[in-house]
């Protein structure tokens, strides 16, 4: 998973996030051939409001995100086949105008 905006928010995180899954997409024949068998990679992209933060113990500690941006994100990258980028209708609007 990737995040873009958490800790900074820009006004162009969602383009950045669709620039940055057609990269993904484009560099996967490079991958694939140098590791010598086909790798594909399936993308889901949803943009909203998340509340991030540490979580763990003294011992352990990871930077997550949740809500439902993220949820939706998760369900669109189930959905998409490999080779396939699936972004919700908010990031279309927003990546158009």
């Amino acid at each position: 998973m990737t995040v873009f905006g958490a800790l900074t928010a820009h006004d162009d995180d969602p383009l950045r996030a669709v620039r940055a899954a057609l990269d993904i997409q484009q560099s996967m024949a490079g991958l694939s051939q140098s590791v010598g068998r086909e790798m594909q990679t399936h993308i889901g992209i949803a943009s909203g409001v998340v509340v991030a933060s540490g979580t763990g113990s003294g011992t352990h500690t990871e930077y997550t995100v949740t809500g439902d941006s993220v949820n939706l994100a998760s369900r669109l990258d189930d959905l998409a086949r490999p080779g396939e980028t699936l972004v919700s209708n908010e990031v279309r609007r927003t990546v158009e105008n």
